[in-house]
């Protein structure tokens, strides 16, 4: 008797996954569709700029070193 009722928990247990699984599966694609139609806007002239200054900035701060935090390559073009 207590085979049975485990058996069939058992299955009842791999039903509510399956269908979770379906549902989320079904739930993803409707997701995706909707979601799937981003325009691209054109960027103004003062976001292009913002931008390449970011950026330039971004790469000055990965190029710093130590001779720069003291002051060592005065010589040298940065």
């Amino acid at each position: 008797m207590y085979f049975l009722i485990g058996f069939l928990g058992a299955v009842l247990g791999g039903l509510l996954f399956s269908g979770g699984f379906a549902v989320g599966w079904k739930v993803h694609t409707i997701y995706v569709e909707r979601t799937n139609e981003v325009v691209a806007k054109e960027l103004s002239e003062a976001e292009k700029r913002r931008i390449q200054e970011e950026q330039e900035a971004f790469s000055a701060l990965q190029n710093y070193s130590v001779e720069q935090a003291y002051g060592l390559n005065r010589g040298k073009d940065v």
